[in-house]
């Protein structure tokens, strides 16, 4: 208390805390950052005004939280996904993979047949991009899975 954080020793390898902490000193805007520190691990940054009993400014309360291993698993996941994607586009059989809601309507699309765009699926059914039996027996899958809450396989034409 009462030093300069300029005089402090650190391992935090960004540049920008330092100007963050001013900034919020200078506009009372609170700031959340991540950063890394040279031994690997990530820390999540909180800084604060701190304000006196008499609701004065006089200093930042800084919070640190290792999030390492939350960063570990972050890293995992994408590069699953990428690995995923990389396994779905080389798939012979042009595999498309979506998730609806309770209501059948198109919430994630990813590789979708080449007559459709993402975002013209994302929020409609497929009652509502076509009608067609195809769409009609699609539809009465989905449904049925939903409700016996089991999954289900079937052949649909379109």
């Amino acid at each position: 208390m009462g030093r300069p954080l300029t005089d402090i020793a650190t391992n935090l390898t960004d540049p920008e805390i330092l100007h963050n902490l001013e900034q919020v000193l200078e506009t009372l805007v609170p700031v959340d950052q991540e950063c890394q520190v040279k031994s690997g691990a990530w820390y999540s940054i909180r800084t604060r005004p701190y304000r006196t009993v008499h609701n004065v400014i006089d200093g930042l309360v800084i919070t640190l939280v290792d999030i390492t291993e939350i960063k570990g698993v972050q890293e995992r996941l994408l590069l699953t996904e990428e690995r995923f994607k990389v396994a779905l586009k080389s798939s012979p059989l042009g595999i498309i993979i979506a998730n609806t809601d309770r209501n059948l309507k198109y919430t994630w699309v990813y590789n979708p047949h080449p007559d459709f765009k993402t975002n013209d699926l994302i929020g409609k059914r497929d009652d509502e991009l076509q009608t067609n039996p195809g769409t009609a027996q699609l539809i009465a899958l989905k449904q049925r899975v939903l409700d016996n809450e089991t999954g289900a396989q079937e052949e649909v034409c379109f």
